[in-house]
């Protein structure tokens, strides 16, 4: 499995070198991070950035599942994957502006991170939102 990756940005990314740092140190100790801030403060662009740098790290790479205008996140994180989520993947999963759909989004990271407890798979999904994202099963400590 390797999903369409995403596009790399035109623009150059400057600062916060602690925050990817910190980001990178979550993901190797938790399967759910949260990049929470209010609109337009760079959760998107922060996450692709650290998305881009990492994935060489995942082999099926990274999946961005866009859910601005998303009715359906289950549907948008299908969408992205394109074929049916395998045991044995080995990605990331980034849920983006997930903000209006926090609930359904907390659901299908559960469900991939149930789905995934017992299996040596890394599926790992991040999101990002205003507001913090608290799967069921997941751990509590999310940034």
């Amino acid at each position: 499995m390797r999903p369409e990756q995403p596009a790399r940005e035109l623009t150059r990314f400057f600062g916060r070198k602690t925050e990817l740092t910190q980001l990178n140190r979550l993901l190797e100790s938790t399967r759910l991070v949260t990049i929470a801030g209010p609109p337009g403060a760079g959760t998107t662009r922060m996450s692709r950035e650290f998305a881009a740098r990492i994935a060489s790290s995942f082999a099926d790479g990274v999946v961005l599942a866009e859910l601005a205008s998303a009715v359906s996140v289950q549907a948008a994180v299908d969408a992205a994957l394109g074929e049916p989520l395998e045991d044995s993947a080995d990605l990331l999963i980034i849920l983006d502006n997930c903000e209006h759909l926090v609930t359904a989004a907390a659901e299908v990271a559960a469900r991939i991170l149930t789905a995934c407890r017992s299996r040596s798979s890394s599926q790992r999904p991040g999101a990002t939102s205003p507001t913090r994202l608290m799967a069921a099963g997941s751990p509590r400590r999310t940034s």
